[in-house]
């Protein structure tokens, strides 16, 4: 049996990137881990900068599925969840797979999927991606050839504005590949 390191993580370090300034994810704490693909894989909430509304999130008893939900009520509202993984490998391709399960939105609002990756250089790379509706989603990041990788993280977020927004989905992890 693999133990897991259960820690309040700097959110990578990679979430400096690519987050607009109205909102912004500040920390990610730990809550657990599974095996994927021999893989250890962590999984997390995220705090936010935009808490004045209402917000859920939730995970599995085995950290592969995530429902989250933001309401703007009465105020902006942002939730985030996380799964990463510190891999120490040779890699020229990181790919995490996600099976949308269902989604939710109304009114001003945005679902988005961050996948970031590290390396042994100290490099960051990040690419961003629209939810829009339920399905298989593969989201991959190429590496500069010659790096090791050092981790990677997806980085789910639903985003709601004033005043009727919704934004919401469930989705579990389905694969990580490292090539």
């Amino acid at each position: 049996m693999r133990r897991y390191i259960v820690a309040t993580i700097p959110v990578l370090a990679l979430l400096a990137m690519a987050v607009p300034a109205s909102a912004e994810v500040v920390t990610c704490k730990g809550l657990g881990g599974f095996e994927l693909n021999k893989a250890n894989i962590e999984y997390g909430r995220c705090n936010t900068t935009e808490t004045s509304g209402a917000g859920s999130l939730e995970f599995s008893a085995s950290g592969r599925e995530v429902a989250l939900r933001a309401l703007a009520e009465p105020g902006s509202e942002q939730v985030a969840s996380t799964w990463y993984s510190y891999e120490a490998v040779a890699a020229t391709k990181v790919c995490v797979g996600v099976d949308v399960i269902g989604t939710e939105y109304r009114g001003k609002h945005k679902l988005r999927q961050e996948l970031r990756v590290s390396t042994q250089t100290g490099a960051l790379f990040s690419k961003n991606f629209t939810v829009r509706f339920g399905g298989n989603y593969l989201y991959c990041r190429k590496l500069p050839r010659g790096t090791s990788l050092k981790s990677w993280q997806l980085l789910t977020t639903a985003d709601a504005k004033p005043r009727t927004g919704v934004a919401g989905l469930s989705e579990r992890l389905e694969t990580v590949t490292i090539t």
